[in-house]
């Protein structure tokens, strides 16, 4: 049962790497989670300058967008996405988990701000795919 999944699993990280319409490859995201690992690594946020730990941010930053836009290329096998969605909907995510763990670090996350944060990031996600849809059309494209 467990081998099936992961067979499964593997073969739509497949599927989905092959479909070269998408907006992200496994050796991309390989790349950059190889980098990610390496750089948290040989870092120690707690005797480092604060510029190398806005450095763990971008970095952590871009290993959480091409993780989540492999994710969600592997379910435009199931659900049709355009590609502007999927860009769209990754960098949400990314967003939203970026905010979620720099609030941690800092010590200031509580449930609140969680619940606080979330409708206004999927009120932000409509609003600039709402502008961006709109931007569009004028310009004619």
């Amino acid at each position: 049962m467990l081998s099936s999944w992961i067979g499964a699993f593997f073969m739509n990280i497949f599927k989905a790497a092959s479909n070269s319409t998408h907006i992200i490859s496994v050796p991309i995201v390989a790349g950059v989670s190889l980098f990610g690992l390496i750089f948290f690594s040989m870092v120690n946020p707690a005797s480092t300058n604060s510029t190398i730990v806005i450095a763990g941010a971008v970095v952590l930053s871009a290993c959480v967008y091409v993780w989540s836009a492999l994710i969600i290329r592997m379910m435009t096998i199931s659900w049709p996405f355009s590609i502007r969605s999927q860009r769209s909907l990754a960098g949400a995510l990314t967003l939203v988990s970026i905010f979620i763990v720099l609030m941690q670090s800092i010590g200031e996350l509580s449930w609140r701000d969680v619940f606080a944060a979330v409708p206004l990031l999927v009120i932000l996600y409509v609003y600039v795919g709402y502008f961006v849809r709109l931007r569009n059309t004028d310009a004619g494209v």
